[in-house]
C-alpha cells in the first residue's frame, strides 16, 4: 500500500511538472522610433547691399573767353568813284558809326579796324581788290558791295579761300539763294524779298497799274 502511494506521488509530481506555467513570453522590445528629420536651418535674411553712390562728376570749370592775339581786320570792297560812290559812302559812314560804340567794348579783348578798296563799280577790279586784301593784308572777313554783279564774284573767291563776306547792299537774291554757300552773309533784303512783300501790299490796293522807279 505505501509503494502504490509512493509511485502515485511521483506521477502527479511528474505531471505537475510537464504541465508546469508555461514560461512567460519574452517581451519583444519595441521597434526604435523612426530617425527625426533634423529641420533644415533656415537661413537669416541677408541684408540688401548698401548701394554705392555713384560718383558724382566734377563740374566742368567755364572756359575764360578766348581773346584774339591781334586786332580784327576788316576788307572794304566797294564804289567809291563816280556817282554810284553816294551809295558806297553811305555804307561806309554807318559802318564807321558802329564800329565807333563796338571798340569802346572791344570784340574778343581786342577792338576792330578796317582797310577800303575803291572797286570803280567793276567786277573784275572788284574781285582783284578782294584777293590783294585776303593775300596781302590779311584780313579776317570782307564786306561790300553795292555792285551785285562783284558781290557774286567776291563771294565765289570767299568761298574758295574759306573767308566770311558779308554783303551789305547788293540785292541779287542768287547771292544767299542759287549762289549761297557757308561763308557768305546779307544783312538785307535781296530782289525776290522786296518783290514779294511790295507785291503783297500792292495787291491790297484798289489799283491795277502801277509805275515803279528805282
Amino acid at each position: 500500500m505505501k509503494k502504490i502511494f509512493t509511485f502515485l506521488s511521483a506521477i502527479v509530481l511528474l505531471s505537475l511538472v510537464a504541465c508546469g506555467p508555461t514560461p512567460a513570453p519574452t517581451p519583444t522590445a519595441a521597434p526604435p522610433p523612426p530617425p527625426t528629420a533634423t529641420p533644415t536651418a533656415v537661413p537669416a535674411p541677408t541684408e540688401a547691399p548698401t548701394p554705392v553712390p555713384t560718383p558724382t562728376a566734377a563740374p566742368t570749370p567755364t572756359p575764360a573767353p578766348v581773346k584774339a592775339e591781334r586786332p580784327i581786320k576788316v576788307g572794304i570792297v566797294d564804289t567809291y568813284s563816280g556817282p554810284p560812290a553816294v551809295y558806297g559812302n553811305d555804307a561806309l559812314n554807318g559802318f564807321k558809326l558802329a564800329l565807333e560804340e563796338i571798340n569802346k567794348e572791344g570784340v574778343l579783348g581786342t577792338t576792330i579796324e578796317f582797310t577800303t578798296r575803291d572797286e570803280k563799280f567793276k567786277p573784275d577790279v572788284g574781285l582783284s581788290m578782294a584777293k590783294e586784301l585776303v593775300l596781302s593784308e590779311k584780313v579776317d572777313l570782307l564786306v561790300g558791295t553795292i555792285n551785285s554783279a562783284t558781290a557774286l564774284a567776291i563771294s565765289e573767291y570767299a568761298k574758295e579761300e574759306k573767308v566770311p563776306f558779308i554783303v551789305w547792299i547788293s540785292k541779287s537774291e542768287k547771292i544767299t539763294g542759287e549762289k549761297g554757300h557757308r561763308y557768305v552773309f546779307s544783312t538785307g533784303e535781296n530782289t525776290a524779298m522786296a518783290g514779294k512783300a511790295g507785291a503783297s501790299a500792292l495787291a491790297k490796293k484798289p489799283f491795277t497799274k502801277y509805275w515803279i522807279a528805282g
